[in-house]
């Protein structure tokens, strides 16, 4: 197994053609993520890993590809989620973990450009609760992000404060000086992100997901962006169909251990 240098990239792009994943876009673009090979001359099996995401390409039955589902660097190992191409794949990490690794279905999204109503969005961005407060992540909340589990992801993917500000963006939703929910950019690619959403478990169902995540796609349309959104279970994805998100198709991904 090899890794790739990103100008290296070439050997790799057929292995992803017709695959809309943001993830994927990000490292093929050179904004985030890395490659691995399981040939560096002639390849016939990759992955790409961005965040906390694993999307395994090409051929599953190479010689390599067995080890391309193993090794997964030890910073993300216990979080990672491996993202078959297909049916081949899927087979190899099931055969390969048996008991130890979990199918989950997630929800991706059409990504159809700007079909957003922004009247609806700004509505439901008002709508937060009384004493509750939306705001941009600033340096602060950035470290404060980091601290916690729950909202780590919202910037986690980002060298530091300086690289976040400067690629990223996002907001927290704030009460007695507390962050309890926000919505950011997970992943960053030309022209667009991954949006993030989650909130403190104590202070769900009260609307905040729904105001905090209304807030930052109204963001990202300002500036430019197309706000991709991929669900990880039904609830967001019903959340989503209200933002005017469709879906596109439901997929499998394995959590291994």
């Amino acid at each position: 197994m090899y890794k790739l240098e990103y100008f290296e990239k070439d050997k790799i792009e057929k292995f992803y053609e017709n695959w809309e994943e943001s993830g994927i876009y990000s490292f093929l673009s050179g904004y985030m993520g890395a490659a691995w090979v399981d040939d560096i001359s002639s390849p016939n099996s990759a992955r790409i890993i961005t965040g906390d995401f694993c999307y395994l390409a090409g051929d599953a039955a190479s010689p390599g590809a067995k080890e391309l589902i193993y090794n997964i660097p030890e910073e993300i190992a216990e979080d990672v989620l491996l993202v078959p191409q297909n049916k081949r794949w899927s087979n190899l990490i099931e055969e390969s973990y048996g008991e130890n690794c979990e199918k989950i279905i997630r929800y991706a999204t059409k990504k159809e450009g700007d079909v957003f109503d922004r009247a609806l969005l700004k509505s439901y961005a008002e709508s937060l609760p009384k004493h509750y407060s939306i705001v941009p992540i600033d340096e602060g909340l950035y470290h404060l992000a980091l601290e916690d589990e729950w909202s780590h992801d919202f910037v986690s993917q980002f060298k530091d404060y300086k690289d976040f500000e400067q690629r990223g963006m996002g907001f927290g939703v704030i009460y007695k000086d507390k962050l309890v929910s926000g919505s950011s950019s997970y992943t960053v690619y030309p022209g667009g992100c991954e949006v993030e959403t989650d909130t403190f478990r104590p202070y769900r169902r009260r609307g905040l997901a729904m105001a905090v995540t209304a807030h930052m796609i109204l963001a990202c349309l300002e500036r430019g962006w197309y706000p991709s959104c991929d669900c990880a279970n039904s609830i967001s994805l019903h959340m989503a169909e209200k933002f005017g998100y469709r879906l596109d198709r439901e997929y499998e991904v394995y959590a291994v251990f």
